[in-house]
């Protein structure tokens, strides 16, 4: 492991070397106004302290869930009774259950935002599709058990199975509710309480008759994560599927975890008993009809190909499906709970004097991992609900059909079987649809079911194409810690050599390499490839430096819907985002791979101070550590907070000791090869990541690394806003600012920039760091340059168009907070 103290050595000596005017610039005072949240009031029986928002759903009684952002010491899931009632406006008063969504930094505070599911009513005389709202009301009550419907748990006990067939036709098989009904040490319990309980159950196919030879069966075929929800009072069971091909190899005594090849199959079907039936969320061409075998029902969620040809899953791909299972005669609940009719949205509003919890309230700002108020924009909300329901209508329709269209984004492929692919074939295509920092900021505003459920699709889609698991056997993400050997120059090493996903030729540590190919060469000498191959394997994943375009829905649906499916999607970039980013050498002889952190902390032990040659996707692999970190279990955040610990290490010396900037890389293609470069868009996706970083993974948790933390991202805000950078003639930052010589061991410019140094401008990506900058120093530039950048009125800058929004919701939200 590499020893913290050496990679921190000659630091006082670095900060020594500042030019000192910097020192007394960045060690202003900070303004206490702008960078501490309010105190929420200390809760009082009967107080109204929450408002939950919905579209009144087709039934008359249902499972309400929202969630809610909460203060520290709320929830931390180990009390006796739960603090809050949920009241409708005719005054009935129904128990909550809370989950949590994410955590504080502090391990012993709880959770920052909670889930409330709670069984409630209509209200009397409101018709389907009204808007309506339930208060939360401070009213502590015994948690109660949940227990399940006696149907429902004969389900469990008949079981739910998943099955395909190979090349050769041999049948693979498991049941998805075995864990549950077994208690398995596989089963993860995600949500335990009166109103709803959800396992994540995992299996893998196996043979049911194991055959050898060379027409046999292969070890096991895809691995499967079931998360089943039921629910308080209903006959109706929810399960959400990932299908995955990304077995780790990581426990060499056990083959179900070994990785396979490309895997062929005739279709995937899930068995359910007789008197159950099978709604599908979202429909697709190749959902097939359910056909009776004997005493069960065979649900097709990818029917066969016709002329005998195959399905393929690509080594690491995954495919979701969202599925209602209901007991004959239930139909109507089925539908309501697949269309998210209960899905809730939490409210700012002042109740007797009190705000309320919600994501406007600085007091409980939790919004991911950045925790900003959100800005109030309530005569934009009718508007924006009108475009969301309107995308999400299209996204739907293009799904069902398997149809695309080159404009609008991003549906640009027609469906490939069972994968319909999101956004272009390419994974580092240019461009800023989707690089937000405050993804789900819309629908939140909104309180837009549909624009929730466009995440879903986008999810499903994206997951068809970035082919990145690495699962193990036990159905976790395979993580960094279990991978290190002992030796090398710093006592342990990693020899994995990834980039989101494996580069094998480089090493092969999980074994691809030596997957079983006969059934592959068995389905090409057959002539059974599908149609669809060689267009679904020309899709790549998406690269780091994009990698926000997968993690976007992904958060969005953790942080609105406490999705536990877009969760274990987020926890898996953050581990795939640490063996990338790795703070060890790749082998016992000290090499590593080129991007990684490992490389880049001895450049800066030689150069320090002169920029860390960090970019866009170390930015992007912070925010996924970070947001992992805020949402998995604590015994899973010591080794992700350990790895953001040399992030710091790494900018602390390496950060430009005379302009600020963090990155300031060599372009041998921009300025004629002659420069070192500053880069608007990576500058502001490293920034936005590391004050993510610094209130997720640290805060109270870690004051002095937040305050270190916090003195990186305020330098670099200030190079922002500094005359070399800011482009005041067009009233934004230049995209491209000439830092220093490309020879990188030259010393950098400092206060001045080359005639010629500069290229381009932006005004899209770079909001954030201005309410960043100005909470972190007080410094009210930050607040002038963004009226600038806005042509004079904050509010104008939501309608520059595509995610304007997105990137610029904590800088509107400072502006009304502080009454500007």
């Amino acid at each position: 492991m590499i020893d913290p103290s050496n990679r921190s050595r000659g630091l006082d000596n670095l900060f020594l070397a500042f030019p000192f005017f910097l020192l007394i610039t960045h060690l202003q005072p900070v303004a206490s106004a702008t960078t501490q949240a309010p105190a929420y009031p200390p809760f009082a029986q009967g107080n109204v302290v929450g408002r939950i928002e919905l579209d009144a759903p087709s039934a008359e009684l249902f499972v309400m869930r929202a969630t809610l952002p909460v203060p520290a010491g709320t929830w931390t899931g180990n009390e006796q009774q739960t603090p809050f009632q949920v009241r409708d406006r005719d005054g009935h008063m129904t128990s909550a259950q809370l989950e949590i969504v994410s955590r504080y930094p502090v391990n012993a505070h709880g959770a920052d935002v909670v889930e409330v599911i709670s069984r409630v009513r209509r209200p009397s005389g409101v018709s389907s599709g009204v808007k309506v709202w339930y208060d939360i009301v401070y009213s502590p009550t015994p948690k109660v058990n949940f227990l399940a419907e006696p149907d429902v748990q004969a389900l469990l006990q008949l079981g739910v199975a998943l099955e395909t067939r190979d090349v050769f036709g041999h049948l693979y098989r498991a049941d998805l509710l075995r864990d549950l009904r077994l208690g398995t040490s596989d089963l993860r319990v995600l949500r335990n309480g009166e109103h709803a309980h959800q396992v994540r159950t995992h299996e893998i196919l196996v043979p049911v008759n194991p055959v050898g030879g060379a027409s046999g069966t292969l070890p096991h075929h895809v691995g499967v994560h079931a998360y089943v929800t039921r629910w308080h009072g209903e006959d109706v069971v929810s399960m959400d599927l990932r299908i995955y091909n990304g077995g780790s190899g990581q426990d060499t005594a056990n083959p179900l975890d070994d990785p396979n090849r490309e895997v062929y199959f005739d279709q995937l079907a899930l068995r359910i008993p007789a008197g159950w039936n099978v709604l599908s969320v979202y429909g697709d061409p190749f959902l097939g009809g359910r056909q009776l075998q004997g005493s069960t029902w065979v649900v097709p969620l990818v029917k066969p190909l016709p002329g005998n040809k195959l399905h393929v899953m690509p080594a690491q791909a995954q495919m979701n499906r969202r599925v209602v299972l209901y007991r004959n005669g239930h139909a109507s609940m089925a539908r309501v709970i697949a269309e998210e009719q209960t899905l809730g949205f939490c409210r700012d509003a002042v109740v007797n004097g009190t705000r309320l919890m919600s994501w406007w309230n600085p007091a409980t700002a939790r919004y991911l991992t950045q925790k900003q108020p959100l800005p109030q924009l309530p005569t934009m909300a009718a508007a924006l609900r009108v475009q969301l329901d309107q995308k999400f209508d299209l996204l739907e329709q293009q799904l069902l059909a398997g149809t695309a269209t080159n404009w609008p984004y991003p549906v640009t492929t027609p469906v490939l079987g069972w994968a319909h692919p999101w956004g272009l074939s390419i994974g580092y295509a240019h461009g800023g649809d989707e690089i937000e920092f405050f993804p789900g900021a819309d629908v939140a505003v909104a309180a837009s079911r549909k624009g929730y459920r466009t995440f879903q699709i986008a999810l499903r889609m994206y997951n068809s194409r970035h082919a990145t698991t690495l699962y193990d056997a036990n159905g976790d993400a395979t993580r960094l810690e279990d991978w290190l050997l002992p030796g090398g120059p710093e006592g342990l090493w990693n020899p994995t050599w990834v980039w989101i996903k494996p580069v094998t030729w480089l090493g092969d540590p999980f074994g691809f390499n030596a997957a079983p190919s006969f059934q592959v060469d068995a389905v090409v000498s057959q002539g059974r490839t599908p149609p669809y191959q060689a267009e679904l394997f020309d899709f790549q994943h998406i690269d780091d430096q994009h990698l926000v375009r997968y993690t976007r829905p992904a958060k969005v649906l953790t942080w609105l819907g406490n999705d536990a499916l877009a969760k274990d999607d987020l926890l898996m970039q953050a581990e795939l985002s640490r063996l990338t980013f790795s703070d060890y050498p790749n082998n016992p002889n000290g090499d590593a791979i080129a991007i990684g952190m490992y490389l880049l902390s001895q450049y800066v032990d030689q150069y320090p101070g002169l920029g860390a040659h960090v970019h866009r996707a170390a930015g992007w692999e912070i925010d996924a550590v970070a947001s992992a970190h805020a949402t998995t279990t604590p015994a899973n955040r010591a080794d992700l907070e350990r790895w953001c610990d040399g992030i710091v290490m790494l900018l602390r010396k390496g950060q430009d000791r005379c302009n600020g900037v963090l990155g300031g890389n060599p372009k041998p293609d921009l300025f004629g090869g002659q420069y070192r470069v500053r880069s608007s868009i990576s500058e502001a996706i490293l920034e936005n990541a590391l004050y993510g970083m610094r209130e997720s993974v640290y805060g109270d948790h870690r004051p002095v690394q937040a305050r270190r933390t916090g003195f990186i991202i305020a330098r670099s805000a200030r190079a922002m806003i500094s005359p070399e950078v800011w482009d005041s003639v067009n009233n934004r930052v230049h995209f491209y600012t000439a830092t220093g010589p490309y020879d990188e061991t030259a010393p950098s410019f400092c206060g001045f920039v080359p005639p010629g140094g500069h290229e381009g401008g932006d005004n899209y990506q770079g909001w954030s760091t201005l309410a960043y900058g100005y909470r972190l120093t007080g410094d009210a530039r930050f607040l002038t340059k963004a009226l600038e950048m806005a042509g004079g009125n904050i509010m104008n800058v939501p309608t520059f168009g595509s995610g304007y929004l997105q990137n610029a919701a904590p800088v509107i939200a400072l502006f009304q907070e502080l009454g500007l």
